[in-house]
């Protein structure tokens, strides 16, 4: 269980430009003011929003993907600086276009998202001769663990992405 005043926080931060509005995967944006019919479970007919799709993919720029070789430093930059914070982690998975981890902080949305920012940096310094430039997308997802069973599923969740995805994957 976590400490007085903390909550276990399931961060989840996006690579810039893979999921973007239009996407053949399902989609809505802020207030979902625009949304698509399907998910990434079931996606939606490939000709719903193709004009929004190529719009956006025209002035979006390319997709940011991580390699595997860049994986681990990143995922080990990450790790450094939740340690150096004196915050408990016990998962990191860091994947093609996205990265998923399970810290403990402070009960309060708005520390857990200044804490993604603070790893979304840490993890591009640690990249940045081998890949430059903008690596994330604008904000991210930060979910409290309801209780502790949920705490495992997303263990447990974080965990199965080195079988699905091929991601590097640390756990405590």
């Amino acid at each position: 269980m976590p400490k007085n005043g903390d909550a276990w926080w399931h961060l989840i931060l996006t690579a810039r430009n893979t999921w973007i509005p239009g996407d053949e995967r399902g989609f809505r944006n802020r207030h979902h003011r625009i949304h698509s019919t399907g998910d990434y479970k079931n996606p939606p007919p490939p000709e719903e929003h193709a004009g929004l799709r190529n719009y956006c993919k025209s002035i979006a720029g390319e997709e940011i993907l991580f390699p595997k070789p860049l994986r681990k430093p990143m995922g080990n930059a990450m790790l450094a600086t939740l340690q150096k914070a004196n915050l408990r982690c016990i998962a990191i998975a860091v994947a093609k276009t996205h990265c998923h981890i399970l810290v403990e902080c402070e009960d309060d949305r708005d520390v857990a998202k200044r804490l993604t920012s603070r790893l979304k940096q840490t993890a591009s310094f640690a990249v940045r001769n081998q890949q430059p430039g903008r690596l994330w997308a604008n904000g991210c997802k930060a979910i409290r663990a309801r209780d502790q069973n949920h705490q495992r599923h997303i263990f447990r969740y974080i965990l199965n992405h080195s079988q699905k995805e091929g991601a590097w994957v640390w756990q405590y």
